[in-house]
């Protein structure tokens, strides 16, 4: 009886030595797996993620308070301070994201009249009642009306007509409107 139970006691330690074995082994291969070939495998990327690019700031979008860098497609991609100064064209929208004909309009209108007329606008103010209306206040503190309904050229050249029509009172303008541009109006201080 003591030589079964000497070859039980025998067959129980090689077959838990053998499970040993067989488990390290298999560790080892997966280990071995998962370095060589899971730098290969392409993790999925979630739908969600937004790709990160370098952004270049087209304006700057204030919208209750809180001001944002946009892009030139409109888009607002970082907060930001409230600039000071003619260097930066702020726009006051109803949201942080501008739609992007309007703020093309918008930065058309900016450069041409400053080329152009000598004028700069450092505010674009849009009209709680019509969203196509925008105030833009000069650096010289005077409002120009516009609408981004019309055609940007010709909002240009009435303001060109009107400026020189106003000639040296130009100084007292308090606002020209051009959002009628068979209708302008201005008024002096």
């Amino acid at each position: 009886m003591s030589e079964k139970v000497r070859r039980i006691r025998s067959r129980e330690g090689t077959s838990s030595l053998r499970k040993r074995v067989f488990l390290i082994v298999g560790f080892v291969v997966v280990g071995v797996a998962i370095f060589v070939f899971g730098s290969t495998i392409e993790k999925p990327q979630r739908q969600d993620a937004v790709q990160v690019k370098n952004q270049k700031m087209a304006a700057v979008s204030c919208v209750s308070g809180e001001c944002f860098q946009v892009n030139s497609d409109g888009v607002a991609f970082a907060e930001s301070l409230r600039p000071q100064g003619p260097l930066i064209f702020v726009v006051e929208y109803f949201e942080k994201d501008v739609p992007e004909d309007t703020l093309a309009e918008l930065l058309f209108l900016r450069k041409r009249a400053e080329e152009e007329l000598g004028v700069t606008f450092t505010l674009a103010k849009a009209n709680e009642a019509e969203r196509n209306d925008f105030d833009l206040e000069t650096i010289d503190g005077w409002l120009v009306r516009v609408s981004t309904a019309n055609n940007a050229n010709a909002t240009l050249e009435i303001l060109k007509r009107v400026l020189d029509e106003l000639g040296s009172s130009q100084r007292n303008v308090e606002y020209i409107d051009l959002r009628l541009p068979s209708k302008v109006y201005y008024k002096l201080k």
